[in-house]
């Protein structure tokens, strides 16, 4: 995956559906879009309690949040979101 740059300008991103998108590709996502007002992530089967830990990165910026059925996503990643 090409590493997204960051762009203050984009207020969302939405990744839902994308099958492909894993917790490395999240990471990179939290790292380097900081100012993302609105992230969703629904129905990312690679993404898991790992990729959900890099969820408050954003908490500076973040106001609204979708994250979905994924099998390695369980309550207590879910819970380090805050």
């Amino acid at each position: 995956m090409r590493s997204p740059r960051t762009n203050p300008q984009l207020p969302g991103l939405n990744i839902s559906g994308c099958v492909r998108m894993g917790d490395p590709a999240l990471s990179v996502v939290c790292s380097r879009m900081r100012r993302l007002a609105a992230l969703a992530a629904a129905d990312c089967p690679r993404v898991s309690d790992r990729g959900a830990g890099q969820l408050p990165q954003l908490a500076a910026s973040l106001l609204q949040l979708r994250l979905g059925p994924a099998l390695g996503l369980t309550d207590t990643g879910l819970a380090s979101v805050g």
